[in-house]
């Protein structure tokens, strides 16, 4: 989904007035859930102006972008919120993987280790 957004957002700050961009478009993420696109807004005032000013934009820019239509929805981050940056997640999957090569490498010293020790008994 991130590279989605990532996309759409991009395709939107060339169409858009640069200010405009950043006020209401720049800090929003989404997740798409089967056929709906889920834009995550920081307040209601951003949410509301959204859905007013933008959807008709939005949406044809993701269909543009994915060939698909989905059903646009807004809703407010909440401070509890699991969602954050597509930078955020991008690096977590990239530390997770990261760990899983350090913890393959650990196991394959302790087995030579182990069959190191077991051979001099």
């Amino acid at each position: 989904m991130s590279q989605i957004w990532t996309s759409v957002k991009e395709r939107l700050r060339e169409e858009m007035e640069k200010q405009s961009y950043k006020t209401w478009i720049e800090n929003t993420l989404a997740a798409i859930n089967e056929d709906d696109l889920i834009i995550y807004c920081d307040n209601e005032y951003q949410r509301d102006w959204l859905e007013k000013q933008y959807i008709d934009l939005i949406f044809h820019t993701v269909k543009v972008i994915t060939g698909q239509t989905y059903e646009i929805y807004f809703e407010v981050k909440s401070k509890d919120s699991l969602i954050g940056s597509v930078d955020d997640m991008d690096t977590l999957r990239k530390k997770v993987t990261d760990l899983e090569k350090s913890m393959k490498a650990l196991e394959e010293r302790l087995r030579r280790l182990e069959g190191t020790g077991s051979s001099t008994h």
